[in-house]
């Protein structure tokens, strides 16, 4: 409430400052544009709206009116909804899914709930469950063109990869500056070997933040693909100076030594990516036959 509040406040004390003064006709119009400025900012913020504002560092919020009412309708939920939200900020993916399951056989069927739930299933990587409720919301005429992206990220970690650009596509179609359903469809375009399509994907994440780590790391890889291995290397170093803790990076940093036939430094490379933990199941092999 302190944003919505704080604009009334401001053009109640103007207001207050032109009944009780005595103002030239200059300072009273100052007075007053500040006065509806105040009031227009109050119900901007107080009304609530479904679109989502975009923040400079790519992420989504709501103004505070959608806000407000989405912290009274939580309120009524039962305690094992915000013991999944504990969970899933701590990272304990089973457990949360295992709060919201709760949430929702006690009656609550809300979308929000689905959608926690839906991210918990994602991220331990039980991507089978993760759809069956995305098509439930489906049939219950409750998935709107804003939730696609979601959609074809799920098809994309089962690696149904045409699903994925289908559901991509719709959603970029309209929401083209989305960075991440860029980032996606550029590395489901990566997956399909389709490797320049990736690259003007990876390019147009990177325009819309010119620090998106991820989204150099995997146009290098299309780079490297294509036998642009200084492009290539480039982009790796670029990432690098991001976030150095990526595994993929030195996954990919490998990928370079082996093709400019250093096999020494592809090992090294390769042996930093497993001890960074890599989730990737060729990496003894590669190493070995390196």
């Amino acid at each position: 409430m302190g944003g919505p509040v704080f604009s009334l406040g401001i053009g109640i004390g103007f207001l207050f400052l032109i009944v009780n003064g005595t103002w030239s006709d200059e300072m009273i119009f100052i007075f007053s544009f500040f006065i509806l400025s105040s009031v227009f900012d109050f119900f901007v913020n107080i009304i609530p709206f479904t679109s989502p504002i975009k923040m400079h560092d790519g992420s989504e919020s709501y103004n505070d009116g959608t806000i407000l009412m989405q912290l009274i309708r939580e309120s009524k939920y039962p305690d094992p909804y915000f013991e999944g939200l504990n969970f899933l900020e701590k990272e304990k993916y089973h457990a949360a899914a295992t709060s919201f399951r709760k949430v929702l056989e006690a009656g609550f069927d809300k979308k929000e709930i689905h959608y926690n739930l839906i991210t918990s299933l994602m991220k331990s990587k039980l991507y089978h469950e993760a759809l069956d409720h995305v098509l439930f919301l489906k049939e219950k005429k409750q998935l709107q063109l804003k939730d696609y992206s979601l959609v074809g990220e799920i098809f994309l970690k089962k690696g149904e990869y045409d699903n994925a650009l289908n559901f991509f596509n719709k959603f970029l179609y309209k929401y083209y500056n989305d960075i991440e359903a860029l980032h996606n469809r550029g590395y489901t375009y990566l997956q399909l070997s389709e490797y320049e399509k990736a690259i003007q994907n990876f390019d147009s994440a990177i325009l819309y933040q010119p620090d998106f780590a991820s989204a150099y790391t995997n146009r290098a890889l299309a780079k490297i693909r294509l036998r642009l291995l200084d492009e290539g290397f480039q982009d790796l170093e670029k990432s690098k100076s991001l976030d150095d803790s990526d595994p993929y990076i030195y996954l990919y940093l490998g990928y370079y030594f082996q093709k400019k036939n250093q096999p020494a430094k592809a090992i090294e490379h390769f042996q930093k990516a497993k001890n960074l933990g890599i989730d990737f199941h060729g990496i003894d092999y590669l190493i070995e036959t390196t």
